[in-house]
C-alpha cells in the first residue's frame, strides 16, 4: 500500500480504513484543483473577450501568408500557390516545400475564402 510518510502517524490503526480516509483526502485535493483550473479558464476566457471587444486580442498569426514576419515562410507560401495554380496534387505540394498536408489545405481554403470575399 501506498501511505504519505507524514500521514502514516494519523493512522487509526484499521488498514481499510485508513486507505479509505487516504482515499478521500486525494479526491478532495484533485476536486480542489479541477475546480481552481476551471476558475483559471475562465478568467482567461472572460479576458480574451474583453481584449477582442477592445482590439488588443487578434489570435496566433498565420505562420504561411504573404504576410508572414518569416522570410522562409513566405516563400514558402508563394511557391505553394504557384504550385495550386498548377493544379500540381497536394502531396506532392506537400512534400516539395517540407510541410504537412494539412498546411497546403489551409492555404488553399485562405485562396478560397479571398476569392471569394472579392
Amino acid at each position: 500500500m501506498f501511505f504519505i510518510t507524514f500521514l502514516k502517524v494519523l493512522t487509526s490503526g484499521n488498514e481499510l480504513l485508513d486507505k479509505a480516509m487516504f482515499e478521500m483526502f486525494l479526491s478532495l485535493l484533485s476536486y480542489i484543483a479541477q475546480n481552481e483550473r476551471e476558475k483559471i479558464r475562465e478568467r482567461q476566457r472572460q479576458g480574451i473577450e474583453i481584449a477582442k471587444r477592445e482590439g488588443r486580442f487578434k489570435g496566433r498569426p498565420v505562420a504561411y501568408s504573404p504576410e508572414s514576419n518569416d522570410p522562409q515562410k513566405r516563400l514558402i507560401y508563394h511557391n505553394v500557390v504557384r504550385m495550386l495554380s498548377e493544379k500540381i496534387p497536394v502531396q506532392e505540394i506537400a512534400d516539395t516545400n517540407g510541410i504537412v498536408k494539412n498546411t497546403v489545405y489551409k492555404i488553399k481554403r485562405s485562396l478560397e475564402e479571398k476569392t471569394i470575399a472579392i
